[in-house]
């Protein structure tokens, strides 16, 4: 029972990375790596690569990588890669740790590559 399990894990996973795959215009052979799933995704608003102007994103949040793509347009269902960060080189902090930001800046957090 517990490979059956296991198996469908798998599969699961290799699915849920297909269907990341097949979103994004980059082939980036997301499947290759053992263990990778996707742990979430969501879009945001503002986000600003190398101190470029804000741009809306979606990221999705892999098990060893975040990837950051911006929709192709508003009827296209497709991403224009934009980014990837390894996540054991990534730190996280928040803009705003106490809340007393004005909304605009409310909920902002920063990624940064340590590479």
């Amino acid at each position: 029972l517990n490979n059956i399990n296991e198996s469908k894990r798998t599969v699961d996973n290799l699915m849920d990375l297909m269907a990341v795959q097949e979103l994004i215009d980059k082939q980036l052979n997301l499947q290759n790596v053992k263990g990778r799933s996707v742990l979430g995704s969501k879009e945001f608003r503002k986000v600003t690569l190398d101190q470029q102007s804000p741009i809306k994103a979606r990221i999705w949040v892999l098990s060893d990588m975040i990837l950051i793509c911006r929709k192709k347009d508003k009827k296209d269902e497709k991403y224009l890669f934009k980014a990837k960060l390894p996540t054991k080189t990534c730190v996280v902090w928040d803009l705003d740790p106490q809340g007393t930001a004005p909304p605009d800046k409310r909920n902002g957090f920063s990624i940064v590559n340590t590479d």
